[in-house]
């Protein structure tokens, strides 16, 4: 067995200790890893290593986070430099707010102001509280099967709750919170439509991931992003573009530079830290200019930290000295191990394709349609749940980790270069093989 989990005696005990102090063994509930917990004890460039030293090549990449691998040794040279001087935070404004933010503006047209956040979820919460105030409205219009944070008002329509439901997705969410809350099938202009007919005047924003992340990487369908910023015009709200994982991994000005539409406000996140806690919101000044005036309210201590910002003036500076070179080697490489899953898959005598977006891929263990599927729940039906959750734990056997959501996505980064690319392929071949056999 390559590289297994056989013998796993420090990590295995490791978990059992954390899970005495920390609930659920986890700190968020997407990273519970059912069969085969793992506790890392460092990592660099495509790999992962346990407390028990095994190495695992990592297709999660922090969440999308990481476009250039684990640990690269010009960030964290960049991060130095900046604690060095400033300390990791003191609370004030500094040169690189300016700094991140002029180059944000200059990879995003639609974006001449911004405030940073710690994460997705709060610069989500704080672009539709800024949307409410503007529109002097309460509700949202969003989509089946796009995650926009855990945050209660968006806590709603991404679980499989039912077609249109807004009923929360978790426990201890009122109904209340998601009652001004209206959710339609993506790529479905017609719905959309209806939903504004009927409550266009009481909507604040339009809030739409341009590519479902987790809902199965589904792309909108031509004219369905220039619908929904006309019928944000037609009835006076605003089109806020949840960018946190699309932005700098489609294209360096995320989907709305891929499909040309502008959103009003944008949200991002993930490869904008580069591994540290940091997103953001943003868009004209105009309609920041609320937030600008303290009449919306937006904070938190840790927000726009030194050691954070300084990630992300790397980051940035990184992505345009690269320029296009960067995304054409990466869309390579990911075609590249597309084929070799849906390879393995067929030399194994399973039913399966896989689905890709740019630098993103997802194995489906199901039988592809004649035509791209138009919701998420034609993908969600595609899918065979709990043979993909089996088929990630065979993988982690084999040293390939991928989240095991069954709708989740596979990154890929610069550190995965054509002799990983290889390693993988056989060793998911291996895994594929298992997994038939499994099934008799």
């Amino acid at each position: 067995m390559p590289e297994g989990v056989a013998g796993r005696t420090r990590t295995e005990a490791l978990f059992q200790e954390i899970a005495r102090w920390v609930a659920g063994g986890e700190t968020s509930y997407a990273r519970q890893m059912g069969a085969f917990p793992l506790v890392i004890a460092r990592s660099e460039g495509p790999f992962l290593y346990d407390e028990d030293g095994r190495r695992y090549i990592d297709y999660c990449c922090g969440y999308g986070v990481n476009l250039f691998g684990h640990n690269p040794p010009w960030l964290v040279e960049a991060v130095f430099q900046t604690i060095r001087t400033m300390g990791p935070h003191f609370a004030f404004p500094h040169r690189l707010y300016a700094e991140v933010g002029e180059r944000i503006a200059r990879f995003f047209p639609s974006i001449e102001q911004v405030r940073f956040a710690n994460s997705g979820t709060e610069a989500v919460m704080a672009a539709v509280r800024l949307a409410r105030a503007i529109t002097g409205r309460p509700g949202l219009l969003k989509f089946e099967g796009a995650y926009h944070g855990w945050a209660d008002p968006v806590c709603v329509g991404w679980g499989g709750s039912g077609p249109g439901s807004s009923a929360p997705e978790s426990a201890g969410v009122l109904p209340e919170a998601v009652a001004h809350v209206w959710v339609c099938p993506f790529n479905d202009l017609e719905a959309a439509r209806a939903c504004m007919e009927a409550h266009g005047w009481e909507i604040a924003a339009i809030l739409v991931e341009p590519i479902l992340g987790s809902g199965g990487l589904l792309t909108p369908l031509p004219g369905f992003l220039e619908g929904l910023r006309a019928l944000a015009d037609r009835w006076g709200a605003l089109l806020i573009f949840d960018e946190v994982l699309t932005g700098f991994r489609v294209a360096p000005g995320g989907a709305q530079a891929l499909y040309g539409v502008r959103p009003d406000l944008t949200v991002l996140g993930k490869i904008l830290g580069g591994g540290f806690a940091l997103a953001a919101f943003g868009g004209p000044r105009e309609l920041m200019k609320p937030v600008a005036e303290g009449r919306v309210v937006h904070g938190g201590t840790y927000t726009g930290s030194p050691t954070v910002l300084a990630a992300a003036r790397a980051v940035l500076d990184r992505l345009e000295e690269e320029g296009p070179a960067l995304y054409a080697m990466l869309e390579q490489r990911t075609e590249a191990l597309a084929r070799g899953l849906e390879a393995a898959m067929r030399a194994a005598g399973l039913i399966g394709h896989v689905r890709r977006v740019a630098s993103m891929l997802l194995p489906v263990l199901g039988v592809a349609r004649s035509e791209e599927a138009r919701s998420w729940r034609d993908l969600a039906a595609l899918q065979d749940a709990a043979r993909y959750r089996r088929f990630c734990e065979i993988l982690v056997r084999h040293g390939i980790f991928a989240h095991r959501f069954p709708l989740g996505r596979w990154f890929l980064s610069t550190a995965h270069d054509e002799r990983i690319l290889q390693e993988s392929i056989d060793r998911i071949a291996q895994a594929c093989e298992e997994l038939a056999r499994e099934a008799g």
